[in-house]
């Protein structure tokens, strides 16, 4: 282990796109939907990938009227033939494109580690959190008494058929800014300072 007493850490921030924010209209969206479509984003480990891969099969057969996009994480690209072949049998399920179109023609995020559920606020999406006992990470931890949940299959088919996002959908302007300040601005001169410094050192 690195030892990292007295390392001091200088937080650069990020470069990020300015989006004109407009007031999210999901409610209105998603009363009017006849289909939902849901997008599940695994992390990139293994359990979790089992995980919402066997949610998502046990699942779309007891909730046909919605429409379900399966996006791995990256570093399980490799498992994209073995995922077509897993889901081909349920016409409800999908792979993802793995570009922005599954985020622009989705509904509802089912995530749990995975940090693009910061992006939701770009897409209007709704965030829906997978507990589980085997991790607890979630990106939007602090926000978490405004973020709808759920544990098991059963849960979420209840959750799906009661509208139950609909209830709540009064918070997801308060996830949104949360979501969009996330990140810190990029701080152009502390990045100049800190090279200037280290080339003196």
């Amino acid at each position: 282990n690195t030892d990292l007493t007295n390392t001091q850490i200088i937080l650069l921030g990020q470069i990020k796109k300015k989006l004109d924010k407009k007031k999210s209209n999901l409610k209105l969206d998603l009363f009017k939907k006849k289909n939902l479509t849901i997008l599940l984003v695994p992390e990139g480990i293994d359990e979790e990938l089992n995980d919402f891969m066997n949610l998502v099969v046990n699942i779309s057969s007891r909730l046909k009227n919605i429409n379900f996009i399966f996006r791995p994480h990256p570093i399980h690209y490799n498992m994209i033939k073995f995922l077509k072949d897993k889901f081909k049998k349920f016409s409800n399920i999908k792979i993802s494109k793995m570009d922005s179109s599954d985020l622009i023609n989705s509904d509802i995020m089912i995530y749990r580690g995975s940090s693009i559920i910061l992006d939701i606020f770009k897409f209007n999406l709704y965030p829906l959190y997978y507990e589980s006992e085997l991790s607890n990470y979630d990106p939007l931890f602090e926000i978490n008494d405004l973020v709808d949940n759920f544990k098991n299959e059963k849960d979420l088919i209840s959750y799906i058929n009661t509208n139950k996002y609909i209830e709540n959908i009064d918070k997801i302007e308060d996830i949104y800014d949360y979501c969009e300040n996330y990140y810190n601005d990029f701080d152009e001169n502390l990045f100049y300072e800190f090279f200037l410094r280290s080339s003196i050192d």
